[in-house]
């Protein structure tokens, strides 16, 4: 299997879990916000990200970078946590940013998680999903 290589069904399975994992840190985050469980921006986006990236790590496990020989679950674990931080610290960063100089925290997430998408996409390719067989 040449893992280098972007394939249009992968691409569009990626599409399709991040599509429904973006609509459900979405819910999540609007929704602990809205319920009062807390007033920060960063909370809201911690509590939503954690439940978002659980269920597209095991989507993505599953559909989209399906393989035989797999690298150790806790090595891939490991790969796409390190990842997801990098992504909350930027986005968090960029949110308060962005709602500080007077943009809408819906709008802002918005073009922030799809700014980001692709760069979380390569990583997961790359990095987290990389076959155990890859090297040799």
């Amino acid at each position: 299997m040449n893992q280098k290589k972007i394939k249009p069904i992968e691409l569009a399975s990626y599409i399709g879990i991040q599509g429904l994992a973006f609509a459900l840190d979405n819910i999540i985050f609007f929704s602990v916000l809205a319920l009062g469980l807390t007033g920060s921006l960063v909370v809201a986006l911690g509590v939503a990200r954690t439940i978002s990236s659980i269920f597209a790590f095991l989507m993505h496990a599953q559909f989209t970078f399906p393989q035989k020989k797999k690298r150790g679950l806790k090595a891939q674990l490991t790969s796409f946590y390190a990842m997801i931080l990098v992504h909350f610290f930027f986005t968090a960063l960029c949110l308060q940013l962005l709602t500080q100089i007077g943009w809408s925290p819906l709008f802002a997430k918005i073009i922030i998680d799809i700014l980001g998408a692709l760069l979380v996409y390569l990583a997961m390719k790359f990095v987290t999903f990389l076959p155990a067989d890859w090297a040799s």
